[in-house]
């Protein structure tokens, strides 16, 4: 017996109780009902948290876990007839890959999965599961089970080494099968509607494709204006538009791909790169037809409705319906825009031969993330573009440039949220704090016993442009023009799939400028905020 656990551990009535509960459904009025609601909290869910955590105390690699267990004893109604804990690696949310440990009719279970069944997060393609099954499930021993009969050879101790030995072991194939599975989803590149607000609502005719007969030549508008809307989430998932998918949905329907962006300014013919959403799922006709009642009782399709009037002669917006407005969706964090939208691409770039909306296989010709380039920064290489005007103010004919717009509904609920947790968290922080000078506001003030953090939220569909907007804010606020008001600055963003990144180049700030500047994300639909880093 573990004297020195203040859980104890499982046994046997442990089992009885949910093989007692199983196939029922939960009536919160019945008191026995709240009663099994209670021991089972008590009990079974108890001590699989109390497993996870010693479990998780062991293991470096899988410290920061994204989604903590909770103590679900039943679920949409029915008594939940198992306990179960996801192991998982930072960074590796959503993959559909992990490990599980609990409890389940006839005893202790740990193991390598996947999701085999789709839920509302997490939607594996088929080849997808296919792959995960040939490596996960024709692999032995990747699931250990403890029968209640043997339970009695068990202690705390014993079954912590065990799992996390079995872990460790485990360990490179669960980092081959995301890898594989990442690798498994198509890649593809796709042109859309040029825009001059960041595609979060429509902008205008002006550099609207000018082909006879197109719908954006003749309406001025295209369905893909909005695809960077993302403060607009439903279960989980922004839903949008994209010209490609629609000439072949049934082919690509229930399939996910990464899409690399591009767009083509009508007028000047210049194509300009975006950039990669990353595991984008092109959803079934009856899943648009949701999404569409959803945005109607929301009023927010009746606002995409308003944004086409203010900038088109088109009238019928309303017409639209189901696939003919949403197509795919996919997570905020899998956004990953170029830092701002007019990185012109070369001329000699094979991009440059793709001119109607196909969704083309990508090739690495394609390529133009700064992540495929070396650092290519030399002043001595540089040239003065212009002559010198002699201190003459020049006067230019008007081009209209594209702009990165901040998503200020998005902005509003991380405010919004973050401060309620905080607060429910029992920290001392209010919002819209004035910075003493001016008209200017710091996003969120939490107050600690040696100073204060301040907080900048950005909500601007590219990260690099959230972030440069913010530490600007943050170290103005904070020392303007002799002062040191803050502990520590905190920038805010929606989550992002360059997490890593993002650690490196605060954690290099901090070493290099001695300055308290930290990052962190934060997740309106779970109500995750991510580590400091």
């Amino acid at each position: 017996m573990d004297t020195q656990h203040k859980v104890p551990f499982f046994n046997t009535e442990d089992i009885a109780l949910l093989q007692e509960v199983v196939g029922k459904k939960y009536d919160k009025n019945n008191p026995k009902h709240q009663g099994k609601g209670k021991q089972l909290k008590n009990g079974v869910w108890k001590k699989t948290l109390y497993w996870y955590n010693l479990v998780i105390k062991r293991l470096k690699e899988y410290d920061c876990t994204e989604r903590n267990p909770k103590r679900r004893w039943q679920n949409r109604g029915n008594f939940m007839s198992y306990t179960w804990a996801q192991i998982l690696k930072k960074g590796d949310k959503d993959t559909g890959v992990y490990f599980t440990i609990g409890i389940g009719q006839k005893g202790l279970d740990y193991k390598l999965d996947y999701q085999y069944k789709d839920s509302s997060r997490i939607k594996l393609g088929v080849e997808q599961k296919t792959l995960c099954e040939s490596l996960i499930r024709n692999t032995s021993d990747t699931r250990i089970f403890i029968s209640a009969d043997k339970l009695h050879e068990y202690t705390w101790e014993r079954l912590v080494d065990d799992t996390v030995a079995f872990i460790i072991k485990y360990t490179p194939l669960y980092d081959e099968v995301i890898q594989k599975v990442r690798n498994l989803n198509q890649k593809r590149i796709a042109r859309i509607a040029y825009n001059t607000d960041g595609w979060v609502k429509p902008s205008g005719e002006y550099g609207k494709s000018e082909a006879e007969n197109s719908f954006e030549s003749a309406n001025g508008y295209g369905h893909e204006e909005w695809l960077f809307d993302l403060d607009k989430i439903y279960n989980g998932y922004h839903y949008a538009f994209l010209e490609p998918v629609r000439k072949q949905h049934q082919a690509y329907a229930g399939n996910i791909f990464d899409v690399v962006l591009f767009t083509i300014n009508g007028e000047t013919k210049q194509r300009y790169y975006i950039g990669e959403i990353f595991n984008v799922e092109v959803i079934s006709e009856e899943e648009a037809k949701e999404v569409c009642q959803y945005y109607k009782e929301l009023g927010w399709l009746q606002e995409m409705e308003q944004q086409v009037r203010e900038v088109s002669n088109y009238k019928a917006f309303y017409r639209w319906k189901g696939l003919e407005v949403f197509n795919i969706r996919f997570k905020v964090s899998d956004v990953k825009l170029a830092e701002s939208i007019d990185v012109a691409i070369p001329p000699n770039n094979l991009i440059n031969n793709l001119n109607r909306y196909s969704f083309a296989h990508y090739k690495e010709e394609y390529a133009l993330t700064e992540d495929t380039k070396a650092d290519t920064y030399n002043f001595d290489a540089a040239k003065d573009s212009e002559p010198p005007t002699n201190g003459e103010v020049k006067k230019r004919k008007y081009k209209r440039q594209p702009k990165t717009v901040e998503i200020e509904d998005l902005h509003q609920a991380i405010s919004d949220k973050l401060l309620a947790k905080l607060k429910n968290e029992g920290r001392i922080v209010k919002r819209e704090v004035g910075a003493g000078y001016g008209n200017n506001r710091i996003d969120l003030v939490e107050q600690v016993s040696d100073g204060d953090i301040f907080y900048e939220i950005k909500t601007y569909p590219s990260l690099k442009t959230s972030i440069r907007v913010a530490i600007g804010q943050l170290l103005e606020y904070s020392m303007w023009t002799k002062q040191n008001k803050a502990k520590e600055l905190i920038v805010i963003t929606q989550p992002t799939p360059d997490f890593a990144k993002v650690k490196e180049y605060f954690a290099h700030i901090r070493k290099t400028y001695n300055i308290a500047l930290y990052y962190q994300s934060f997740d309106i639909e779970t109500n995750e905020l991510s580590d400091k880093v």
